[in-house]
C-alpha cells in the first residue's frame, strides 16, 4: 500500500522519473509562481515536457497503475495534437498536468530560459517569472 504524499513529494517523484528518462521539462503554473515569490494555491502541478513518441512506453510504465492513473491513449492523443494530458495520484487525489513542448517560439524560449532552483533537495527546472506571468495572459 502506498502512503499519501505531499505535493512537494509528488513533484519530486515526477521529476525523478523525467530525469531518469532524460525528458526535458520545466515547472510552470502556481508552483513556478510560488517558487519565484508570488504564492498561488491550486491543487495540481503543471509541467511543460519535451516528450517524444519513443518516450511514451517508458514514461507510462514508470508510473505504477496501483498508485497512478495515466492513460496511454491520452498521452498518444496529446502527442498527436501537441496538447496536454494528466497524471492522477490515486492516493492523494493530486493531479499533474503535462503540457507538451511545441515548436512555437514561446515554448522554445521557455525551455531555453528556464531557471534552476532547489526544492526539497533536488535541483529542478522552473519557468522564469516573466514566462509564468505571460502564460496567464495567453
Amino acid at each position: 500500500m502506498f502512503e499519501k504524499v505531499s505535493q512537494q513529494e509528488l513533484l519530486k517523484l515526477v521529476i525523478d522519473r523525467l530525469d531518469e528518462l532524460q525528458i526535458a521539462y520545466f515547472v510552470t503554473g502556481s508552483w513556478s509562481s510560488s517558487l519565484l515569490g508570488e504564492p498561488r494555491s491550486t491543487h495540481d502541478l503543471d509541467l511543460v515536457v519535451q516528450l517524444h513518441q519513443t518516450h511514451v512506453p517508458f514514461f507510462v510504465e514508470s508510473f505504477s497503475q496501483e498508485r497512478f492513473y495515466l492513460s496511454a491513449a491520452a498521452v498518444a492523443d496529446a502527442l498527436q495534437n501537441r496538447s496536454m494530458f494528466n497524471l492522477l495520484d490515486l492516493y492523494s487525489g493530486d493531479k499533474v498536468d503535462f503540457w507538451l513542448w511545441t515548436e512555437t517560439a514561446w515554448d522554445q524560449a521557455g525551455l531555453g530560459q528556464r531557471e534552476q532552483t532547489e526544492v526539497l533537495g533536488p535541483i529542478i527546472s522552473v519557468a522564469t517569472g516573466e514566462d509564468t506571468t505571460l502564460a496567464k495572459l495567453r
